[in-house]
């Protein structure tokens, strides 16, 4: 099997099925993914996208954390076709704002990011829930 692009690797996670594929420690709790947790979730999330009327092209800006979540979005964005614009979490509200201004992103997927630190007017948003 021949991998061209990041596209070409979601069969295979199928194909793995079971075995651990992720490992997610926040100093209180380990969470474990295998993959086939992940190919769901990366589904799930991907549908979602598209209950919202997000298609191919749109773009998204991800602003999280280094996480799971951020995985299952990171790839859920791209298997519907979705350009992803990661904003790295310590970023300021400021910069963020900015980002979007310049690429017209469509919907905001956040993390730990508090609410009144949202200041993207008229893009809708979606936050990553983890128990913390």
């Amino acid at each position: 099997m021949s991998l061209v692009t990041l596209l070409d690797f979601l069969p295979r996670l199928q194909q793995l099925d079971s075995r651990e594929a992720v490992r997610f420690d926040n100093g209180i709790r380990t969470w474990v993914f295998s993959y086939r947790d992940l190919y769901r979730q990366i589904a799930g999330f991907s549908q979602g996208l598209a209950d919202r009327g997000l298609s191919k092209g749109d773009r998204l800006l991800l602003w999280c954390e280094n996480r799971p979540e951020w995985l299952i979005a990171f790839w859920g964005s791209l298997a519907r076709g979705l350009q992803v614009v990661p904003v790295d979490y310590r970023s300021s509200p400021h910069l963020a704002a900015r980002i979007q201004q310049e690429v017209q992103a469509r919907l905001l997927v956040y993390g730990r990011v508090p609410h009144d630190q949202l200041s993207l007017p008229a893009l809708p948003a979606v936050a990553l829930s983890r128990e913390q």
